[in-house]
């Protein structure tokens, strides 16, 4: 069940039978540590601190403590809350407002932008730490992310900026809601709270970024000095400008299958898609994604493909929720992106991966003493 918002946004319901009545309520708020660029009502290029989106979970985390489930992802920032069937009207509005109407505070912010910095010195040590934000320079090259600059944003960021991001950036149309559970009707006292605050919002946000040319884009080989071994490698796939995020999508989720690594991360956004992998051995990954995938190896993914989403669905609804509102902020019905996933035919498939098949930029960066 989807309600419509008008011109004002949308939220999507899905009713799943969960015990003790439970309902998940996830808000995706288009802001994570590599969305740099964005343009505000049309016209105001911005560039955000990049420290923005982490400042803001922990602010978040301080004034609520434990009631939400905060994750900070490169280009979106989740935010889950466990409700009930009875209390879910009376909660998406509250867990709304909590998030999208916070009054900050300036000695509040000093707190968390200095427990933060703590925090990032602590994890900075770590080679695994440094190597996976390292890649992200690489896989998310065309935001504009850099390890340097977050630093940087993360001692700099004032009050203010802070501020000014929070009203660019923290509002309803620059987020996904996604309800999913044992739900029941909205009655109109509620409907009308929600429509309120959709109409409320002024701002309307676009995330930015650079489409460089894909035939320019060269290898890369990195050399880091860490405590421990690490090897890192990352597959960018650079699509022509007219493949839309859908296709992507579809093309890189069913051809990651072939990795059987668990710590795999696939990401999929209107200026970057990439795999990300600790593997040592770049050339053995590039070739495998030379290959067109077999009629049996296409099923065979496609079926681990809906394992794995029916296994978030029924045990772990908050990263269900996650990922169903990153689809949304790219504009994707998760609905329809399950149905095309579990009934797209090898053949069809076949013909979609000829006509989009990408280029693909190989990086690694190596961590040793």
């Amino acid at each position: 069940m989807v309600i419509n918002m008008k011109n004002y946004g949308e939220i999507e319901y899905n009713y799943h039978d969960y015990a003790d009545d439970q309902v998940w309520i996830t808000m995706g708020i288009n802001v994570g540590i590599a969305t740099r660029y964005f343009l505000i009502n049309d016209e105001k290029k911005i560039e955000n601190n990049l420290a923005f989106a982490n400042i803001f979970s922990n602010y978040l985390k301080h004034e609520y403590s434990q009631k939400y489930m905060i994750d900070v992802d490169r280009t979106v920032t989740s935010i889950t809350y466990l409700s009930n069937r009875e209390m879910i009207g009376e909660a998406l509005v509250s867990f709304i407002k909590d998030i999208c109407k916070l009054n900050l505070d300036s000695a509040v912010f000093e707190k968390v932008k200095q427990q933060t910095l703590e925090n990032f010195k602590k994890v900075y040590k770590e080679g695994a730490f440094r190597g996976w934000y390292k890649s992200f320079e690489i896989s998310d090259l065309n935001k504009g992310f850099t390890l340097k600059k977050l630093i940087q944003d993360l001692k700099d960021i004032t009050f203010e900026e802070f501020v000014k991001s929070y009203d660019y950036l923290i509002h309803l149309h620059n987020a996904a809601i996604y309800v999913n559970g044992k739900i029941k009707g909205l009655v109109t006292e509620e409907l009308n709270s929600l429509k309120q605050l959709f109409e409320e919002t002024k701002v309307q946000t676009i995330l930015g970024g650079r489409l460089n040319d894909r035939y320019l884009r060269g290898d890369a080989h990195l050399l880091e000095i860490s405590r421990e071994p690490i090897n890192i490698d990352i597959l960018a796939f650079l699509f022509d400008d007219n493949v839309d995020i859908f296709d992507r999508m579809i093309y890189l989720n069913i051809e990651s299958e072939k990795l059987s690594y668990q710590d795999k991360i696939v990401h999929v956004d209107k200026f970057d898609s990439s795999i990300i992998v600790n593997e040592g051995n770049l050339m053995k990954l590039k070739n495998i994604f030379r290959s067109p995938l077999t009629e049996e190896q296409f099923i065979r993914n496609q079926k681990k493909i809906m394992q794995q989403y029916s296994w978030w669905l029924e045990r772990n609804p908050e990263r269900f929720g996650k990922w169903c509102v990153e689809l949304m902020l790219n504009m994707i019905k998760p609905a329809e992106y399950l149905s095309t996933v579990a009934n797209v035919a090898y053949v069809d498939y076949s013909e979609i991966s000829k006509r989009i098949k990408p280029i693909i930029a190989e990086a690694q960066i190596v961590m040793r003493r």
